[in-house]
């Protein structure tokens, strides 16, 4: 999910559905300039593809990026809406489990975002798909929202332990968060949770001074490893070149220069 917007306006737009879910309401969205579709529940926008289900959103790509250039091959993704990261994976040959409460959302994804048939798809909450779950996974990604924030139980420390439990070979995580501005440290307490539960070095990749932003956390995997950049569209290589590694911030303050630079000074 990228952070809140409101549907876009009807020129140029189809509506290819909209569904009323004990979730929320489901709107499929298809430009008629390039055929790109986008998928809203409620006010918030979560999902967009080309016509082969490729996401037209720079973290999605990171986060594939992050998972596939670690080599991990049996993947959970936690949270579906479209699901562009778990086509993109399964593209990219690994073996796919995605995890979601919605169950309409496997249907719409599979019928709008080209959702192999080869994508294991479970309806659960993801902390009880953990609980449950008796496989383990390479890597695991976390990027589900509700009303545009991670639930509290799926950022905490225990969450974290669970996840790590069930990773072997590459162990990688990598988790999708939203700020608001470079005071907002939601995306570095999760990262601090991340660390503390599974250990090792956390990265975060992002692009400093943007508003209402996604940044990108990584445990495991190549410590500030850059993200690699391909066959990408162009405007997403652009964004992702944006996406700095960092490490976690603690408490601290923001300082800016005469040339309006910013710098993050820790103050713990």
């Amino acid at each position: 999910m990228t952070h809140p917007h409101d549907p876009p306006p009807q020129n140029g737009i189809i509506i290819l559905e909209d569904m009323e879910t004990p979730f929320g309401r489901i709107k499929i969205y298809e430009s008629k300039k390039d055929g790109s579709r986008t998928f809203y529940q409620d006010a918030c926008f979560h999902s967009r593809a080309d016509a082969k289900g490729q996401s037209l959103i720079a973290y999605i790509h990171a986060m594939h990026t992050l998972i596939v250039q670690a080599g991990a091959k049996k993947v959970a993704v936690l949270g579906c809406a479209g699901g562009t990261l778990a086509t993109m994976l399964a593209t990219s040959g690994c073996e796919v489990t995605v995890v979601d409460v919605n169950p309409f959302a496997f249907d719409l994804a599979k019928r709008y975002f080209c959702l192999p048939d080869t994508v294991r798809c479970v309806e659960a909450d993801a902390r009880e798909f953990l609980e449950t779950s008796h496989g383990t996974f390479d890597a695991v990604a976390l990027d589900v929202f509700d009303c545009g924030e991670i639930p509290e139980h799926l950022r905490s420390v225990e969450f974290f332990r669970q996840v790590h439990s069930l990773l072997d070979g590459c162990r990688v995580l990598v988790a999708n968060a939203i700020i608001a501005h470079d005071l907002d440290l939601l995306a570095d307490h999760v990262g601090a949770s991340m660390q503390e539960a599974m250990g090792g070095e956390v990265t975060l990749y992002d692009d400093m001074l943007q508003p209402d932003r996604n940044i990108v956390i990584c445990a495991g995997g190549s410590a500030h490893a850059p993200l690699a950049i391909g066959d990408q569209p162009e405007f997403i290589q652009l964004e992702m070149r944006a996406m700095h590694p960092r490490g976690v911030r603690g408490q601290g303050k923001v300082h800016w220069d005469s040339g309006d630079a910013i710098s993050w000074i820790a103050t713990d």
